[in-house]
């Protein structure tokens, strides 16, 4: 792929799309792009008025006017404090740090309006006296409801906020591990195309959207194995305007490519081989001059997945590029459905909302949440009449 950009400097340009790791902590987000090879002066950070943080650089091959360079976009959450983001660039890797917000935290105290609950006798029970601080009592009886209400939804979920760590739905727990998937761009006269390597991702695991700003939203999760912990990714691209929307679509291609660039190099130079333990070995030695007995060579191992063909394996060098074509194995996809009556909550297009699905303990759910409802709103009449209350006849009289 050769893109030439300008008249005077006829730069050969090679596009690459870098490794890049997402370090989240409670107050600053930190991305480190791995650009071996590259100096400060050869790389930019731009923030736009949108909120899109660019990461671009460029740097030369050689002395034949080869180029290499990139482009990465992202959507800066509103929590990030644009004007504190930071970069620095050592040992090979441009550290983007991007510090949050402080979360603002109001508490009022008032003195003077206070709820006074006295305990009396009267009639065996408690008695709430009646003032004329009518807003402070509707008030506490709302946040009677809403810590009832929360108590349940905790007793449901069987957890607390302090374990709860980037969770989706109330019985799963997930405990998620971001990456940044490594992408290769390839580019043609009327179209582009983006390869995504998720080894281990399945396509129903997988979500491509559009929004309305021509913005590209590629994300997903799988499952790492039976602890709750979850891979994700998500990576946002801003499409240029020549690129037609409605047109643009996905595929899961059913190989792995690896293509090794070797410039120099001649068939008879190289070797592929497949040992018993799934090691793919690639390697070459060439000379690099017939006076001084000078060599070039390279050795390379690449531990091969467990849905690779081993036997189909297949390279060619063509134009200095060895590619190794590595096709899987089709996907077997179980799928089972749990007897457990618990609340499944699943993403659906519908209204482009969420939905709760039925489970059969339903009734039950939803008579507790009543109970809580009508408990509250029991206390908030008797307090509104000065009368003592029994909370337990309350409860009776609930159902």
């Amino acid at each position: 792929m050769e893109n030439t950009v300008g008249c005077k400097t006829n730069r050969l340009y090679t596009d690459f799309e870098p490794y890049c790791i997402w370090h989240k902590k409670e107050d600053t987000n930190t991305l480190d792009v791995h650009l071996e090879g590259f100096k400060n002066q050869q790389l930019k950070v731009v923030i736009n008025d949108g909120r899109i943080l660019t990461i671009s650089g460029e740097r030369p091959l050689d002395n034949n006017n080869k180029w290499s360079r990139f482009s990465k976009q992202i959507k800066l959450a509103d929590n990030i404090n644009v004007n504190d983001i930071r970069s620095k660039l050592a040992g090979g890797i441009l550290s983007v740090v991007m510090p949050k917000k402080p979360e603002k935290i109001s508490m009022s105290i008032s003195l003077a309006s206070e709820v006074i609950q006295t305990a009396t006798k009267n009639a065996g029970g408690c008695r709430l006296e009646k003032d004329n601080n009518m807003g402070i009592k509707v008030g506490v009886v709302l946040v009677f409801l809403l810590l009832g209400f929360g108590i349940y939804v905790k007793c449901i979920c069987g957890k607390s906020n302090s374990a709860m760590k980037n969770t989706v739905g109330c019985q799963t727990n997930r405990l998620y591990t971001d990456f940044e998937p490594h992408c290769i761009w390839h580019r043609k006269e009327d179209t582009d195309i983006l390869d995504v390597h998720l080894d281990g991702f399945k396509k129903q695991q997988l979500k491509l959207v559009i929004t309305d700003g021509r913005i590209l939203t590629i994300s997903g999760e799988r499952p790492l194995d039976n602890n709750n912990k979850w891979s994700r990714f998500s990576k946002q691209i801003k499409l240029a305007d020549n690129i037609k929307v409605n047109d643009i679509r996905s595929k899961k291609e059913d190989t792995d490519i690896l293509d090794v660039h070797l410039d120099g190099f001649k068939k008879q130079q190289l070797k592929v081989v497949v040992n018993d333990g799934r090691i793919l070995t690639i390697s070459g030695e060439r000379p690099l001059d017939n006076i001084n007995n000078k060599w070039s060579r390279f050795n390379k191992q690449i531990k091969l997945t467990d849905n690779i063909k081993v036997n189909d394996i297949r390279s060619k060098l063509a134009g200095g590029i060895l590619s190794v074509v590595m096709p899987r194995k089709p996907e077997i996809i179980s799928m089972s459905i749990s007897p457990e009556s618990e609340f499944i909550q699943t993403a659906t297009e519908n209204a482009g909302g969420w939905r709760l699905k039925k489970d059969k303990n339903m009734a039950v759910n939803v008579g507790v949440v009543l109970v809580f409802l009508l408990l509250g709103f029991g206390i908030y009449v008797k307090c509104l009449s000065g009368k003592s209350f029994d909370p337990c006849a309350i409860l009776k009289s609930s159902w």
